[in-house]
Protein backbone atom coordinates (compact mmCIF):
# COMPACT_ATOMS: atom_id res chain seq x y z
CA UNK A 1 0.00 0.00 0.00
CA UNK A 2 1.57 3.09 -0.86
CA UNK A 3 -0.15 6.62 0.55
CA UNK A 4 -0.35 9.86 -1.20
CA UNK A 5 -1.64 13.28 -0.65
CA UNK A 6 -3.30 15.38 -3.45
CA UNK A 7 -3.66 18.90 -3.33
CA UNK A 8 -7.98 19.50 -2.41
CA UNK A 9 -9.41 19.49 -6.29
CA UNK A 10 -12.37 16.76 -6.61
CA UNK A 11 -12.05 17.20 -10.52
CA UNK A 12 -8.09 16.77 -10.56
CA UNK A 13 -8.33 13.94 -8.06
CA UNK A 14 -10.94 11.96 -9.97
CA UNK A 15 -8.45 11.94 -13.20
CA UNK A 16 -5.67 10.89 -11.18
CA UNK A 17 -7.40 8.22 -10.20
CA UNK A 18 -8.64 7.18 -13.57
CA UNK A 19 -5.19 7.43 -14.94
CA UNK A 20 -3.45 5.38 -12.66
CA UNK A 21 -5.86 2.61 -12.73
CA UNK A 22 -6.30 2.66 -16.81
CA UNK A 23 -2.46 2.26 -17.00
CA UNK A 24 -2.26 -0.64 -14.33
CA UNK A 25 -0.05 1.37 -12.34
CA UNK A 26 -2.57 0.51 -9.20
CA UNK A 27 -5.41 -2.07 -8.73
CA UNK A 28 -7.68 -0.49 -6.21
CA UNK A 29 -7.28 3.51 -4.33
CA UNK A 30 -9.29 4.19 -1.96
CA UNK A 31 -9.65 8.16 -1.52
CA UNK A 32 -10.07 9.61 2.02
CA UNK A 33 -11.56 13.35 1.47
CA UNK A 34 -11.52 16.51 3.78
CA UNK A 35 -8.09 15.52 5.45
CA UNK A 36 -7.21 18.70 6.90
CA UNK A 37 -3.28 19.37 7.42
CA UNK A 38 -1.92 22.25 9.81
CA UNK A 39 1.51 23.48 9.38
CA UNK A 40 3.47 26.27 11.46
CA UNK A 41 5.13 28.90 9.22
CA UNK A 42 6.60 32.10 10.81
CA UNK A 43 4.68 31.59 14.62
CA UNK A 44 1.42 31.36 12.33
CA UNK A 45 -0.47 28.02 12.15
CA UNK A 46 -1.60 27.58 8.32
CA UNK A 47 -4.58 25.33 7.51
CA UNK A 48 -4.72 23.13 4.61
CA UNK A 49 -7.77 20.64 3.08
CA UNK A 50 -6.37 18.23 1.08
CA UNK A 51 -7.25 14.22 -0.09
CA UNK A 52 -5.64 11.31 1.07
CA UNK A 53 -5.48 8.37 -1.54
CA UNK A 54 -4.50 4.43 -0.67
CA UNK A 55 -3.20 2.53 -3.38
CA UNK A 56 -3.24 -0.99 -3.52
CA UNK A 57 -1.23 -3.40 -5.86
CA UNK A 58 0.87 -0.64 -7.34
CA UNK A 59 4.61 -0.51 -8.77
CA UNK A 60 6.06 1.99 -6.66
CA UNK A 61 8.82 2.82 -9.44
CA UNK A 62 6.03 2.72 -11.78
CA UNK A 63 3.70 5.01 -9.61
CA UNK A 64 6.93 7.46 -8.91
CA UNK A 65 7.47 8.16 -12.68
CA UNK A 66 3.88 8.59 -13.47
CA UNK A 67 3.19 10.91 -10.77
CA UNK A 68 6.19 13.10 -11.41
CA UNK A 69 5.05 13.49 -15.02
CA UNK A 70 1.15 14.09 -14.64
CA UNK A 71 0.76 15.38 -11.31
CA UNK A 72 3.73 17.36 -9.44
CA UNK A 73 1.82 18.82 -6.79
CA UNK A 74 0.83 15.12 -5.45
CA UNK A 75 2.77 13.92 -2.67
CA UNK A 76 4.34 10.50 -1.70
CA UNK A 77 3.67 9.84 1.97
CA UNK A 78 4.76 6.29 2.37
Amino acid sequence: MIIVSCPYDGRKVRQLITMLLKSWAATEIKRLNYVQSYTLNDKSIKKHEEKILLIFGADATKLQNLLAKQAPDVRILS
